[in-house]
C-alpha cells in the first residue's frame, strides 16, 4: 500500500476499515480543512498524538498500533476547530507530509546529492549567492524545464508576474534529490510570497518508483514550509514526455500518472497547491505535442506561454 493512499474510518458512512495498521508506523493527517476534522476526529484505528513537534500545525501524527493489539479509544482533539464541525465523514489522505522535523530534513538535504552533473556544485552555489540578494515574491524551482525558461520564454511570466519579481532558481539535468539537498542549502531566500516547484521528470527514467519520488516531492515541500512559513508552495504536476514512437512511452506515461495523482494529495488548498497542466501539452491522443514541447521534453518558446498564462490565476489567487 502507498504511503499516499486513502485511509477509511470507522464510523464513516458507507466506508469500511481498510488499514492494514503496522507496528510502529507513523503517518500524518492534514487538519487544513474541517472536511479533513471530522473525517478524524472520530478516528478508531489509531491513537491522535496531537501536533507534530517541528512540523506546520495543520498536520498531526497518528501512530498505528500493531496489527494483533488496538489501541484504547482516542481522547477528542482539543482544536479550535473542533466546535464548528460535526461527526466523521469520508477519508482523508494519509501521509500528506513526511514525519521529519527542521533538523531531520537539514541532515538528510546535506546528505542528499545532486545529479552527476560537472556545473551542479557551480550552478548551486550561484543560486545561493542569488537567494541571498533576492526580493523576489515569486520563485521557480526546478530543473532544466524551469532553467530554460530564462533562455525560452522568460518574458511571458515577467508580463503575467511582473509585480511579484519572477525569478528561476533551475538547474538543467536536476532530480528531486538535487533539490531537497539546494533547498535545504541555501536557495531559499527573500520570504517569497509563492514557491512554484516542477520536478522529477529526470527521477522518471531512473530506478525509482513512483511512490519514492512523490515522497521526495513531499520532503521538498515540507523543508519550505518549516523554512519560510509564509511562503505558499504551488506544486506542479510533471509534463508529458516522449515521441509517439518512442519505446518508453507508454512506461513513463504511466509512471508520471502515478506520481502525479500521489503529489496531488500534498494540496490543502491553501498554502499548498497543486497544479496539473499535463492535458494542455497533450493531443487528442494524449500524446505530448511537438508544438508545445519541442524535443517532447522541453517547452518551447509557445509552451511557455501556455504554462504562464494557465498558472496566473492560480498564483494571483495565492500571492494575495
Amino acid at each position: 500500500m502507498s504511503n499516499l493512499d486513502n485511509l477509511s474510518l470507522s464510523g464513516a458512512e458507507n466506508s469500511p476499515v481498510r488499514t492494514s495498521p503496522i507496528a510502529g508506523k507513523s503517518e500524518l493527517l492534514d487538519l487544513s480543512s474541517p472536511q479533513s476534522f471530522r473525517a478524524v476526529r472520530d478516528l478508531q484505528v489509531g491513537q491522535i498524538s496531537g501536533p507534530s513537534p517541528g512540523v506546520n500545525n495543520d498536520f498531526i501524527l497518528v501512530a498505528y498500533a500493531p496489527s494483533d493489539q488496538r489501541w484504547p479509544s482516542p481522547k477528542p482533539v482539543s482544536f479550535a476547530a473542533r466546535e464548528a464541525v460535526s461527526d466523521a465523514t469520508h477519508s482523508v489522505p494519509t501521509l500528506k507530509l513526511p514525519h521529519l522535523d527542521a533538523s531531520q530534513l537539514k541532515k538528510l538535504g546535506l546528505e542528499a546529492h545532486g545529479p552527476a552533473l560537472s556545473d551542479w556544485d557551480s550552478k548551486h552555489k550561484a543560486l545561493v549567492t542569488k537567494a541571498a540578494k533576492t526580493d523576489a515574491k515569486l520563485q521557480f524551482f526546478g530543473d532544466s524545464i524551469t532553467e530554460y525558461m530564462g533562455n525560452g520564454n522568460m518574458d511571458a511570466f515577467d508580463k503575467n508576474f511582473a509585480s511579484l519579481k519572477p525569478a528561476n532558481f533551475g538547474i538543467a539535468g536536476d532530480s528531486t534529490d538535487g533539490l531537497f539537498r539546494r533547498v535545504n542549502d541555501g536557495e531559499l531566500g527573500g520570504h517569497p510570497k509563492v514557491a512554484s516547484l516542477m520536478i522529477g521528470t529526470n527521477d522518471i527514467p531512473t530506478s525509482k518508483s513512483a511512490d519514492e519520488i512523490a515522497q521526495s516531492i513531499a520532503k521538498i515541500v515540507e523543508t519550505v514550509r518549516l523554512k519560510e512559513p509564509e511562503t505558499k508552495v504551488l506544486i506542479m504536476g510533471l509534463l508529458p514526455r516522449c515521441s509517439p514512437t518512442d519505446p518508453n512511452r507508454e512506461k513513463f506515461h504511466e509512471k508520471i500518472s502515478q506520481v502525479n495523482a500521489e503529489i496531488s494529495q500534498l494540496s490543502n488548498g491553501n498554502t499548498i497547491r497543486y497544479l496539473d497542466l499535463g492535458a494542455k501539452f497533450e493531443d487528442a491522443k494524449g500524446q505530448a505535442r511537438q508544438d508545445l514541447l519541442g524535443d517532447y521534453l522541453h517547452p518551447s518558446h509557445a509552451g511557455y506561454e501556455v504554462w504562464s498564462d494557465a498558472v496566473k490565476p492560480v498564483i494571483d489567487s495565492m500571492s494575495k
